[in-house]
């Protein structure tokens, strides 16, 4: 029919995909190989026919141009530490930015980056800069599981140590108190009577000394020889004498009331210089 020639029908519900690969340079100039899967669909049938001479070769060309733009801008570790995500939306609109302005009347509904593959020389190097990036994380979630298990220990510790040093600041200050009490009570009998006061001080320190010793040697006045007491033994006595009897436990007497007088074994030991 004049003055049509022919007709093209150009189908615009149709999802077209076009799938482009190439090794593409990143900013720190590590190559890696990237595929990336697009899906497209005519919006404009006049355009498409007429603007372009062939516009799905322009969109794997295009799409190569975008690819290159945007993951030469970026470094290789951002690439692999989860920047892909950035990357394919950045992909897609300057994918469609140069669709449009080259009229070629197409609009893009998907943009799928596969899985990235290094060349095959650099297969090793690459295998381990995943892993690298994989222990990196692994590390950083270990360290911060600790810091979350040991920090709140510390604190607590750190509490503790603080009431700790509180109490024995407290104790310390009451002892020295008692301590200076009893020494300003001391002094006010010294100060009554030096004498007494000086001689019960003595036999007091005396008696806290020699508790613990098992032999006394005592100079004896009728000649030079020493006198060697068996006070080990008289002490094993002694202790058996304060044990109490099944009476006196049945009937509850304190074992204390049969201790020996500390005055009268003073005056025992001192019977040879007498």
């Amino acid at each position: 029919m004049r003055p049509i020639q022919t007709v093209e029908k150009v189908n615009i519900d149709r999802v077209r995909t076009v799938s482009h690969k190439a090794q593409i340079l990143t900013k720190d100039e590590n190559i890696i190989q990237v595929e990336l899967a697009v899906q497209y669909q005519v919006k404009n049938p006049k355009d498409y026919l007429f603007k372009v001479r062939d516009p799905d070769y322009t969109l794997q060309e295009a799409t190569e141009s975008a690819m290159r733009e945007v993951i030469g801008g970026i470094t290789m570790d951002n690439f692999l530490s989860g920047g892909r995500g950035d990357l394919v939306s950045q992909t897609k609109e300057l994918l469609q930015t140069m669709l449009d302005r080259y009229q070629a009347g197409l609009m893009l509904t998907s943009v799928n980056l596969l899985d990235p593959q290094p060349p095959e020389e650099v297969q090793g190097a690459f295998q381990d800069a995943i892993k690298a990036q994989e222990d990196e994380v692994r590390y950083k979630n270990e360290a911060e599981a600790y810091a979350r298990d040991i920090v709140p220990r510390a604190r607590g510790d750190a509490k503790r140590m603080r009431e700790e040093a509180g109490a024995y600041k407290e104790q310390s200050i009451a002892r020295a108190e008692g301590e200076t009490s009893r020494f300003l009570q001391t002094l006010k009998e010294y100060k009554k009577a030096p004498e007494i006061t000086r001689k019960r001080l003595y036999l007091d320190t005396m008696e806290e000394v020699l508790a613990s010793t098992s032999k006394v040697i005592m100079d004896v006045n009728s000649g030079n020889s020493l006198m060697y007491l068996p006070l080990d033994k008289l002490m094993q006595s002694s202790s058996d004498l304060t044990k109490p009897t099944p009476e006196e436990s049945s009937t509850g007497a304190s074992a204390t009331s049969r201790s020996p007088d500390p005055v009268r074994r003073r005056s025992t030991i001192r019977q040879g210089e007498r």
